[in-house]
C-alpha cells in the first residue's frame, strides 16, 4: 500500500539523515518538498519519522536557512501536539535547531512559538517532551 511505501521511505531518509553528507545531497536533490508531504502523512510512524528526518536535517548549520525557508512553522506546532509523543518531541527538537541562530528564534517567536512550547514544559506526558520545549526555550531566551 502507499502507505507501507510511506513509512519505508521515512525509514530510509532517517537513516540517511543521520550523516551530514547526505543530509547536504538530500536538500540539494529537493528532497524537502517530499519530506513535508510525509510530515502531513495520514499514518503515525510515518510522521514520527518525517519529523526525525527533520530533526536530523536541522542539527546541521547550514541547513537550517533552507528547512527554514521551505518548512512552514505552524506545521511544527501542529506536530507538537501530534498523538505520537516522539512526534512531539522530535518536532520541538527541530525548533530547538532552528532557534540556535538568532533569524530563526525570531521567526519562531513571531509565529507565537511560545505558547505550544510553554504548554510541553507543563504537560505530564514524559520528561523528553519538557526536555526539548525547554532547550528550545533556551535557544529563543537568546533572541533579541
Amino acid at each position: 500500500s502507499n502507505q507501507d511505501v510511506s513509512l519505508m521511505a521515512t525509514m530510509v531518509l532517517c537513516n540517511l539523515s543521520s550523516c551530514s553528507g547526505h543530509q547536504i545531497k538530500f536538500v540539494e536533490g529537493n528532497g524537502l518538498p517530499v519530506l513535508k508531504q510525509l510530515l502531513s502523512s495520514d499514518h503515525p510512524l510515518t510522521r514520527k519519522n518525517a519529523t526525525m528526518v527533520l530533526c536530523n536535517l536541522t542539527s546541521h548549520h547550514d541547513i537550517q536557512d533552507h528547512v527554514a525557508r521551505q518548512v512552514n512553522l505552524l506545521q511544527l506546532f501542529e506536530l507538537m501536539s501530534d498523538a505520537n509523543l516522539e512526534s512531539r518531541a522530535f518536532a520541538a527538537m527541530t525548533l530547538c535547531n532552528l532557534a540556535s541562530k538568532q533569524i530563526h528564534g525570531k521567526a519562531i517567536l513571531d509565529v507565537g512559538g511560545l505558547q505550544p512550547l510553554t504548554m510541553m514544559v507543563n504537560t505530564t506526558d514524559g520528561t523528553n517532551l519538557q526536555r526539548a520545549a525547554l532547550l528550545t526555550l533556551y535557544n529563543l531566551s537568546t533572541c533579541e
